[in-house]
């Protein structure tokens, strides 16, 4: 072996020697057979000075010496350093090592050991890489798990691999696969997967796909250990041994707040089609899933501008094949899909950046499609819902728009000098106002908080007008289907109120909600992308605490890691995540990587069978009214586009998510229709401004000592910018934020209002000291007398956690095992426990017992 430094002052000599590649008999080469490592896991112990950095992955190479390289960031030069490394085996004995002298720069430094993998036997090694750059300062390591293959060993690890796994699912099939052990659905569908990964993998192999084949070799060795491991301990796990309930999904109602058969709730699990493929369906099934989702756009519905295309004849064999797999379907109508006779029509349709449904033929054509498709779907037994819409986008212009904005604005204000004032504009006359003036200076009118609020209004009042008059038409055209419109999840993005989005009225005129979403880990504090989707889906849920929620293009990224354990973790907790935060339905995104991947497909049909094997608990949990409130206002974002208001609510909703108390949003219409009334803690995030009703109905919540967490800043200003001449007063059920207004921050301003015994004693993870432990979310709910806890561990590494409760032992109903706290909670294990009750004969008071007299 040997090693040499790429990019720096100072090269040391060879290391490690590296044999020569003789020719073959008659001067032929030998063969190029796959023989390269590559990165399974890193670690960092870096110092204030420097620290190291591994790429994500080594690209596999046909090569007998392969590149080990890494970056060294130093925040000064340093001459002289030395850079070891050591290579262990999996005995942690010392298999190969070596160092070099090198001269450190400022900045990011590259560099690469040369690694000769002919010396090396195949096998997996731990790597450990030190930078010693001063005597003044400890050295900066790093440490990465390396696997060495070649062709013939992954060949051979794929053999022996399937060879196990027929023996274990001869076994399995053997012994349950009767009358009176029937095979339980979990390894029902964990055997249709690793068949799958069988196959797959050998394909990889096929094609030279080496990473990737390894990845899924290495899933099919830990599924033989589990089913085997199963097989063994079933006993002990009686809960996942249950058959599931076989439900007839063309009975499937959205109604309460939840997907129902007959009187049994169901969540609904698939994916987005790319097409109506009914075989999809048929693998949909195969994996246990129930639900799908396609497009039935006007593009297959409408021929031309009159005419009706024939496109029954395509989707009959997707709606007989959903019947025979018993599958639910939700159809999207996807408007904005109008064909290639729709562009010839309207050259101009895309021109504002996105398809213009608002334009008088557009609109009449979506009237067409509707009065098309909505018939026809009325009769499929197994369409359970139709969205009329896909993340619509409004811009409405043109002079009569302008008219009618100026008419308005001569209504709400009939003197023009102060509009004048209010606008802080110049207006000679009404007939100078202006929309949509891009090119507007920062100063003028146009981009005044006043003009901002009373332009966006009546905007989101158009679009909200015309898909009135849409939902008109399409229960006139099928009135017994629920009807609902897929929001993008951009509710706290900045300056969303500009596209004619009103969700509060959208949820109003909605038999469900519905979204399309996304959650990625890419540079996330915590092992999960928090609170993304969970903020969303809770406002969601908020504005419509009484329809579904249902997904419909969920897209799950993994930044294409191969730590199985990792994306197995990762897609698990996400959809427990999803459906604790209210989601009824979850359909994965058409191009997601989860199923292409044994190990994440393995996780969605598993958090499916115990969702649902669970759903009674989990409704309980989604119906239980909230604690706490936090305040989303409207006029705050419109108000600056949402600046700082969003963000602060996000991070109010991140804070006090980890106090162990349910969470909902609650809306100004909310709060003045007086739902406030209902909560025990208003959050107050940093709130510029609000309408005046809703100031008042704060101000009385506050002054009949309701408890409130808020910044310290006041609430200076109306919709329209003007000062407020009244402060929500402080009184001793005001508890402030203090700090910047961090996530942090909020959850120690929950810990205050438990302390002001405004919140009930409630069991919930805390610290050896008692205090709330942030990355550790929890819910509890009492179900007909036996208390439940929902607990899962979002931090990237293990938490020892206290039950802050009498109750400290339960039943992990999700693995099926026994827990007792204190207990070290590993990352990314959702539980959800059944709480052993404490004892009658001994009374608690918040946790302690009391002594009893004699």
């Amino acid at each position: 072996m040997r090693l040499h430094f790429v990019g720096l002052v100072c090269i040391v000599g060879m290391l490690f020697a590296v044999p020569g590649v003789e020719a073959q008999e008659g001067g032929s080469t030998p063969s190029m057979a796959l023989n390269t490592l590559w990165v399974l896991e890193k670690s960092y112990e870096p110092t204030l000075q420097v620290h190291l950095e591994i790429p994500e992955r080594t690209t596999p190479a046909v090569a007998q010496q392969i590149p080990f390289s890494f970056y060294v960031h130093s925040n000064a030069s340093y001459g002289s350093t030395y850079v070891r490394l050591t290579v262990l085996d999996e005995q942690k004995q010392v298999v190969k090592e070596g160092i070099l002298t090198v001269d450190l720069h400022q900045g990011k430094n590259t560099c690469s050991f040369m690694l000769d993998t002919e010396t090396l036997p195949v096998g997996v090694y731990q790597t450990v890489l030190e930078v010693d750059y001063t005597e003044e300062y400890k050295s900066a390591y790093a440490k990465a798990r390396i696997k060495k293959v070649t062709q013939v060993s992954l060949e051979e690890e794929l053999a022996q691999a399937l060879k196990r796994l027929a023996s274990v699912r001869e076994s399995l099939l053997q012994t349950e696969n009767s009358e009176t052990a029937p095979l339980s659905p979990y390894l029902a569908v964990r055997i249709k997967i690793a068949d799958h990964a069988a196959k797959q993998a050998q394909q990889l192999l096929d094609t030279e796909t080496w990473r990737q084949a390894d990845a899924t070799i290495s899933y099919l060795k830990a599924t033989e250990e589990s089913l085997a491991a199963s097989s063994v301990w079933r006993l002990q796990t009686p809960e996942l041994q249950k058959t599931m309930p076989k439900l007839d999904l063309s009975k499937a109602t959205l109604r309460n707040g939840n997907i129902y058969v007959d009187d049994t709730p169901v969540f609904l699990f698939g994916r987005m089609l790319a097409s109506a493929d009914p075989g999809t369906l048929e693998t949909l099934a195969e994996y246990g899933f129930n639900w799908a989702v396609f497009d039935l756009p006007p593009s297959d519905t409408l021929s031309s501008l009159t005419e009706v295309a024939p496109f029954q004849q395509t989707y009959d064999p997707l709606f007989r094949a959903a019947q025979d797999h018993n599958i639910s379907l939700t159809v999207q109508l996807a408007p904005e899909r109008l064909g290639t006779w729709a562009l010839d029509t309207w050259p101009n349709l895309k021109d504002k950046g996105f398809v213009d449904l608002a334009q008088p033929g557009v609109k009449k054509t979506y009237l067409r499609h509707l009065e098309a498709a909505l018939p026809y779907l009325a009769q499929q037994s197994m369409v359970n819902s139709v969205s009329l819409a896909r993340s619509p986008r409004f811009k409405f212009d043109g002079e009569v728009v302008r008219q009618n904005f100026i008419e308005l604005v001569k209504e709400q204000h009939p003197d023009r000098q102060k509009l004048n004032r209010l606008w802080h504009a110049h207006l000679a006359s009404y007939d100078e106002i202006t929309i949509w003036d891009e090119d507007a200076p920062a100063h003028t009118y146009p981009n005044r908080r006043a003009y901002q609020y009373d332009w966006q209004q009546f905007h989101r009042s158009l679009s909200t007008a015309f898909f009135s008059e849409i939902t008109e038409a399409a229960r006139h055209y099928a009135p017994d289907l629920p009807l609902h419109i897929t929001l993008p999840d951009a509710a706290f993005d900045k300056g969303e109120s500009r596209w004619g989005i009103d969700r509060d009225m959208l949820a109003k005129m909605m038999d469900a909600g519905s979204c399309s979403a996304t959650t990625n880990p890419k540079d996330s504090y915590y092992a999960v992308s928090y609170p993304r989707q969970s903020v969303f889906y809770t406002l969601m849920h908020s504005l419509q605490p009484d329809k579904p929620m249902l997904n419909m293009d969920y897209d799950i990224v993994l930044n294409d890691t191969l730590d199985l354990e990792y994306s197995y973790k990762y897609v698990h907790s996400a959809i427990w995540d999803a459906v604790m935060s209210g989601l009824n339905a979850i359909a994965l995104a058409e191009d997601t990587v989860v199923f292409s991947r044994p190990e994440t497909l393995d996780a969605f049909a598993t958090a499916q069978l115990d969702i649902n094997r669970l759903a009674p608990i989990i409704v309980a949990f989604q119906e239980a009214q909230p604690d706490v409130a936090i305040l989303y206002s409207d006029a705050s974002k419109i108000f600056d586009d949402g600046v700082p208001h969003l963000e602060s609510a996000w991070f109010a909703y991140e804070g006090c998510s980890f106090s162990g108390y349910g969470l909902r949003f609650i809306s100004e219409e909310q709060v003045q229709q007086g739902m406030l009334d209902s909560y025990k803690v208003l959050v107050i995030p940093d709130t510029p401004a609000l309408m005046d009703e809703t100031f008042e109905k704060i101000a009385a919540f506050v002054e009949n000592n309701g408890t409130v967490a808020r910044v310290g800043t006041p609430i200076p200003y109306n919709p329209q910018g003007g000062s407020r001449h009244r402060v929500i007063r402080n009184t001793p059920n005001t508890v402030l934020v203090r700090g910047v207004n961090l996530p942090t921050e909020y959850l120690h301003a929950m810990d205050a209002a438990i302390v002001l015994g405004s919140l009930p004693d409630i069991p919930r993870p805390v610290n050896a000291f008692g205090y709330p432990q942030e990355g550790i979310k929890t819910r509890y709910v009492v179900l007909d007398g036996q208390p439940y806890l929902y607990l899962i561990n979002i931090r990237k590494e293990p938490v020892h956690c206290y039950l802050s409760s009498s109750m400290s032992s339960g039943r992990d109903l999700i693995l099926g095992r026994d827990v007792t706290f204190p207990m070290v909670v590993n990352s990314l294990e959702p539980m959800l426990i059944r709480l052993d009750k404490v004892s009658t004969t001994l009374e608690t008071d918040k946790g302690k017992k009391k002594k009893h007299k004699k």
